[in-house]
């Protein structure tokens, strides 16, 4: 819990995929954030999804975990100014999902995943309606029986449920 962001770098350089993953499973929430960037870093690999670009959002989201402010406000305020990889970098971070696989998941057809990653933090329906808007783009608006529909989904989701399908997109 007490290695700085530069030694868990080195240590993670020099470590093998099983012990990174066994490290990513044991690693408090708190430190995976931290985890994962270092990761990225060391394999020169920065998140670029289909044109989207996660760097800077990956840093904004590192920069408030580690204020400790990152937390539905955050992501709402996020959701409410339309900025589409900021709320995917926190929800990944605050799901322990990989930034790809949220991407993948969020741009979809559905709005399922937005209401499973929602009910495992334990988001209130406001900041779940946010990104179900955010998603849609600042140009478009849904029926008011779709919002309708996904808020009676939201509510009867059971958050264990939730939990076991997010523990299924890490196992991806």
């Amino acid at each position: 819990d007490d290695l700085p962001p530069e030694h868990l770098k080195s240590l993670l350089a020099g470590s093998i995929d099983v012990i990174r993953r066994r490290l990513q499973v044991v690693a408090k929430p708190e430190r995976q954030a931290e985890i994962k960037l270092a990761m990225s870093e060391i394999e020169g690999v920065v998140a670029q999804v289909e044109g989207r670009d996660f760097a800077a959002a990956q840093r904004t989201i590192l920069a408030l975990h580690r204020a400790g402010e990152l937390n539905e406000a955050a992501v709402a305020g996020f959701a409410k100014a339309f900025k589409y990889e900021e709320c995917v970098a926190a929800l990944a971070a605050m799901t322990a999902v990989k930034i790809v696989t949220l991407d993948r998941l969020i741009a979809g057809d559905r709005y399922d995943p937005i209401l499973i990653a929602s009910k495992t933090i334990g988001f209130e329906w406001p900041t779940v309606r946010a990104l179900i808007l955010m998603r849609l783009g600042p140009n478009r608006v849904p029926s008011p029986a779709d919002i309708e529909g996904a808020r009676v989904n939201f509510v009867r989701l059971m958050p264990s449920t939730a939990q076991r399908v997010v523990d299924f997109w890490k196992s991806r």
